[in-house]
């Protein structure tokens, strides 16, 4: 296969996309998640951060292992 100058702006391009999209993904969950803690403690009176926080963490490893699994197929 050749590889040309554009490959290089190409991949460029895509992986600095990328890493934008992963960095705010992590960034905006944690935000959220205050934000929807301090909503429920205002709507139930109770902090329930480790609640929260585990399922949160469930669902980000859930969906880290099944993108892993597709990406071997």
């Amino acid at each position: 296969m050749v590889r040309g100058a554009g490959d290089v702006a190409l991949a460029t391009v895509v992986v600095g996309r990328r890493g934008l999209r992963d960095g705010c993904g992590g960034v905006l969950s944690a935000s959220i998640l205050a934000d929807v803690i301090d909503l429920d403690e205002r709507r139930t009176g109770e902090r329930k951060e480790g609640v929260y926080s585990a399922a949160m963490t469930l669902v980000l490893k859930v969906g880290t292992s099944l993108a892993t699994a597709r990406a071997a197929w």
